[in-house]
């Protein structure tokens, strides 16, 4: 019996892998449909939970398939992050990597030293203005300023951060980190020095 004769003498419609399965219970024609419409003997409950096995079963193999894919990619993945690694560290080697010398490094540190705190914002910026001519609402001081590191190529990066507060003890003696306008400066000594 075919699924659109099996449909027209039970008048119910069914998915063909469905009818797959109640092919599996098929005796004779009309004393299968008649039995099955009026679920005779649970025959269509039979049918129903047959089928409902098939499914999980193929849904559980599916499953299991998809969980060793998986497992594949991710030791594919763990494979992968260990050569990224690996090519890193080579590719740092071969491109010298050194700290970028930082000629106000050295002066900040004999000046912050001194015993003194630094100097507040309100103050900097009222100094720098005073003495530089900025626009005091154009001014932004900086506390934190970047290290970074240079390669034999003459490539920058950086590499950290340093704190630097502003000291002010005279208009030669001093330390200022600022930007304005989006230009950094530094202070040193009196002397201005854009970045």
């Amino acid at each position: 019996m075919l699924l659109e004769e099996f449909e027209k003498r039970t008048n119910i419609f069914v998915p063909g892998e469905y009818f797959d399965v109640i092919h599996q219970f098929y005796m004779d024609k009309d004393q299968f449909c008649e039995a099955y419409k009026n679920n005779t003997d649970n025959l269509a409950v039979k049918i129903k939970m047959a089928y409902v096995e098939k499914r999980t079963r193929e849904q559980v193999a599916v499953c299991h398939r998809l969980e060793a894919e998986e497992k594949k990619w991710q030791n594919t993945v763990k494979e992968l992050r260990s050569e990224i690694a690996l090519l890193t560290r080579k590719l740092e080697c071969e491109q010298e990597w050194m700290p970028y010398e930082d000629v106000s490094g050295q002066f900040y540190e004999n000046i912050a030293n001194n015993g003194v705190s630094p100097a507040s914002d309100e103050e900097t910026v009222r100094f720098v203005s005073t003495h530089f001519g900025f626009d005091m609402t154009k001014i932004s001081i900086k506390r934190v300023k970047p290290l970074y590191e240079i390669n034999r190529h003459q490539q920058l990066r950086q590499a950290g951060v340093t704190v630097r507060n502003p000291y002010i003890f005279a208009s030669d003696w001093n330390y200022i980190y600022f930007s304005s306008m989006g230009i950094d400066y530094e202070i040193l000594n009196g002397k201005i020095i854009p970045l």
